[in-house]
C-alpha cells in the first residue's frame, strides 16, 4: 500500500464531499420553495374561508336586454372587482360592468360593500357572481 492508494482515497474522499455539498445547496432550495408554496396555499385557504358574498336581488329589463345583479361582500376578505365574473345562465359575460355602490370608481369591493353588476341578456333564468379566489353565489333571475 504505497502513496497511489491513499491518493485514491482521497480523490474519492473529496469527490464525496462535493457532490453531498452540491447535494445538499439544491435541497435547501427545493425546501424552501415547498415552504413557499406550502405558505402561499394556506394563506389562499384563509382568503377562501373569509370570503362570503350574497345576491341581494336580480331584475331583469326586457325592454333594453339588460340584466342588473346586486351583491353584497359579507366577509372580510377584500376582493379586486376585475376579478369578478358574471355568468348569466351559464354563459360568462364578459362585457359585464361593475360598479362599487358609493365609491365611485374603485375596484376594490370592500367588506360590507354592495357592488352593482349589470350584462346584456335576453331573457335570463340565472346569474352566478364568482370572485377571484372560487367562491361563488347563485340566483334565479327576479328570484
Amino acid at each position: 500500500m504505497g502513496f497511489s492508494v491513499s491518493g485514491s482515497a482521497a480523490v474519492i474522499f473529496l469527490g464525496v464531499i462535493i457532490s453531498l455539498s452540491i447535494a445538499t445547496s439544491a435541497l435547501q432550495t427545493t425546501s424552501s420553495g415547498v415552504t413557499e408554496a406550502w405558505n402561499d396555499r394556506i394563506s389562499d385557504q384563509l382568503a377562501e374561508k373569509n370570503t362570503e358574498i350574497a345576491i341581494t336581488n336580480t331584475s331583469y329589463n326586457g325592454t333594453i336586454d339588460e340584466l342588473t345583479v346586486n351583491a353584497t361582500n359579507n366577509g372580510t376578505t377584500t376582493l379586486s372587482v376585475d376579478k369578478i365574473d358574471l355568468l348569466v345562465d351559464g354563459r360568462l359575460k364578459p362585457d359585464r360592468t361593475a360598479d362599487i355602490v358609493g365609491a365611485d370608481g374603485t375596484e376594490i369591493w370592500l367588506s360590507g360593500e354592495k357592488l352593482v353588476l349589470t350584462a346584456n341578456a335576453t331573457d335570463p333564468n340565472s346569474a352566478k357572481v364568482v370572485v377571484e379566489n372560487g367562491v361563488s353565489e347563485f340566483e334565479e333571475v327576479g328570484g
